[in-house]
């Protein structure tokens, strides 16, 4: 039986592997383990029921209003989605006021 380059690159990675890194003289040393786990970068903690509760207040205003007050309602939404959103425990936070959601409103709808 004759043995193929391949399978004597797995045998000598076989028996190698028991073997620790220096006693080889290859490769660099071993990494240590973390210490410590890191918290994902972007969080969002905010609650599914009081943005249902925002969104419902919007709509039934903008009804109310014949979609008058549609534009202080996006903007309240969209305030509430960046006040609960971080970034490395930094808070986002929007100042865009409610007319310029509608000055874009009617900039598009020419």
């Amino acid at each position: 039986m004759t043995s193929t380059p391949l399978d004597r690159a797995i045998a000598r990675v076989d028996s190698s592997a028991g073997a620790p890194a220096d006693s080889l003289g290859k490769g660099p040393p071993a990494a240590p383990p973390p210490t410590e786990t890191l918290s994902p970068a972007l969080s969002y903690d905010g609650s599914t029921g009081e943005l249902f509760r925002l969104w419902l207040k919007t709509t039934a205003l903008a009804i109310l209003t014949l979609g008058f007050y549609r534009f202080w309602g996006r903007t309240r939404i969209r305030r509430y989605l960046w006040s609960r959103l971080s970034l490395l425990e930094d808070r986002f936070d929007t100042t865009a006021p409610a007319w310029s959601s509608s000055r874009a409103s009617c900039w598009w709808s020419r």
